[in-house]
C-alpha cells in the first residue's frame, strides 16, 4: 500500500487556528500572534502594539503643534512715531489712569506736550508758562487727573545737559502752570504723588551738574491737608 503523504505536524505556538473574515480579506489568527494572507510567519502582538502606540503619539503630537499659537504673526507688529515730530528728546511721559487716551510727555527743550487721542494728535500746553524748556520727569495725580506735576531740567548727564527751574504744577489738567518751588536744583530725575493725597508730593533732584549745592537729594513737600497752596514754601529739603 502506498505511503499516503503525512501533513508536518503542527508547531507548538500553531496549534488551534481561527479564521475570521473581516471586509472580505481573511486573517488567521494563531496563538502568540497573527498573520495576513501570504505572510507565512505572524506578526507577533508585541510588535503590533508597539505600531498602535507611535501611530497615537503623531497623532497627538500632530494636535498639539496645530493647537500652538502662529508666532509668526506678531512678526509684522513694528513700533513707530506717533510723535510730535519737533518736540526734541523726551524722557519723562506719563498718563491718566482713568483716561486710556490721555499722556503727557516732556521734552528736553519741548516743553510739555499732551494727548486726548492716544496720540493720534499732539499739542503744546505750555509755551509762554515755563522759563527753561526741558522736563526731566512728569507725573498725573491718581486722586485727581486735574493735577499734573513736572520737574525741570534734563536728568540724562552729559556735556551739554539743559538746566531746568524746579517744580511746576498745574491744576486745570495741563491749561495752564504755576512754579512751585526748588528752582536750584537744575536736575529733576523723579517727581512721584501720593496716590490719595495730590499735595503730598517726592522730588529726586540731581541737583548742578558739575558743583555742590544744597539742592541735591530727595524733597517732600509739608502736605497740608486741605493746603491753602502751594507756593515755593511748601517744597523744602529734609533735614
Amino acid at each position: 500500500m502506498p505511503n499516503s503523504p503525512v501533513s508536518p505536524p503542527l508547531l507548538r505556538h500553531q496549534r488551534h487556528p481561527i479564521t475570521v473574515s473581516y471586509r472580505e480579506q481573511k486573517i488567521r489568527i494563531i496563538r502568540g500572534g497573527c498573520s495576513l494572507p501570504g505572510h507565512r510567519h505572524p506578526i507577533p502582538y508585541a510588535m503590533i502594539s508597539t505600531v498602535m502606540r507611535t501611530f497615537a503619539a503623531l497623532i497627538v503630537s500632530t494636535l498639539l503643534l496645530c493647537a500652538q499659537p502662529d508666532f509668526n504673526s506678531l512678526k509684522e507688529l513694528k513700533y513707530r512715531n506717533i510723535g510730535p515730530f519737533r518736540g526734541g528728546r523726551v524722557v519723562a511721559v506719563t498718563g491718566v489712569t482713568s483716561q486710556p487716551s490721555v499722556y503727557y510727555f516732556g521734552g528736553t527743550g519741548g516743553g510739555i506736550w499732551k494727548t486726548t487721542d492716544g496720540g493720534v494728535n499732539w499739542a503744546p500746553v505750555s509755551d509762554g508758562q515755563l522759563k527753561t524748556g526741558s522736563v526731566g520727569s512728569i507725573a498725573v495725580a491718581d486722586s485727581d487727573p486735574n493735577i499734573v506735576y513736572a520737574g525741570m531740567g534734563e536728568p540724562d548727564i552729559r556735556g551739554n545737559a539743559s538746566h531746568g527751574d524746579g517744580v511746576y504744577k498745574s491744576t486745570d489738567a495741563g491749561k495752564t502752570w504755576k512754579n512751585v518751588g526748588l528752582q536750584d536744583t537744575y536736575h529733576i530725575g523723579a517727581v512721584r504723588i501720593h496716590p490719595k493725597n495730590p499735595d503730598i508730593v517726592y522730588v529726586a533732584a540731581l541737583g548742578h551738574q558739575f558743583a555742590p549745592n544744597d539742592q541735591r537729594g530727595i524733597f517732600r513737600t509739608a502736605g497740608r491737608k486741605p493746603a491753602p497752596s502751594i507756593s515755593s514754601s511748601t517744597l523744602t529739603a529734609p533735614t
